[in-house]
């Protein structure tokens, strides 16, 4: 049954990138889930938001959307993309009141702040050119570093989540980083290990 649920989420956030509704009733999905539910992933700033509204058939009130652009610094899977260059794309930007308000079905969105740094996650566009983080936020990593330049990620979850279930490809890779998949953290991870598990997720 939770695998049918899941398929079903992933499905949904495919087709109508819009999926988020509160947290509490997000699915939660393992990193391996993200990775291959996801079109590109890339760790950069956030140059600029634009907001504005679409008229899709579906929508003749208009849909509420943020344009994104994006400086990458890193790529980690997947897509066309290469360090330097300036990825746009386009999400969600409605609150639960005015999706209600408009009959759109599902609610929320993730937000980015300009200047910030994060490493995301991203599906393929959708039938109306939108993109979503596969798992709302649990796909959206806060990059931080320190005054050592130690960098390291966390997602809002705390990461929490990220590895449980994982296939057996998956828990390999985790022990070439020295994570036991029968313990597995929760907390910021370091970047590095975290590319590597990613890259060998794919």
């Amino acid at each position: 049954m939770k695998r049918l649920i899941l398929t079903v989420f992933v499905f949904l956030s495919l087709i109508f990138p819009a999926v988020t509704a509160n947290s509490d009733q997000i699915v939660s999905i393992n990193l391996s889930t993200i990775v291959s539910s996801s079109d590109v992933a890339f760790r950069g700033k956030c140059e600029s938001k634009e907001e504005k509204i679409i008229y899709p058939e579906k929508y003749p009130n208009g849909l509420g959307i943020a344009h994104y652009v994006f400086l990458v610094e890193d790529v980690l899977i997947k897509g066309d993309l290469k360090v330097g260059d300036h990825f746009a794309f386009d999400q969600i930007n409605e609150t639960r009141e005015s999706a209600r308000a408009k009959g759109i079905p599902y609610v929320g969105t993730v937000r980015y702040e300009v200047e910030k740094v994060y490493t995301v996650f991203l599906s393929k566009p959708s039938s109306i050119g939108l993109r979503f983080p596969p798992g709302a936020d649990q796909s959206v990593f806060n990059v931080i570093t320190d005054a050592s330049g130690k960098t390291t990620v966390v997602n809002t979850k705390s990461n929490k989540g990220l590895f449980n279930a994982l296939p057996v490809q998956s828990v390999k890779v985790l022990k070439s980083v020295n994570i036991d998949e029968r313990n597995p953290p929760s907390g910021p991870i370091n970047y590095d290990d975290f590319k590597t598990i990613v890259e060998g997720m794919q």
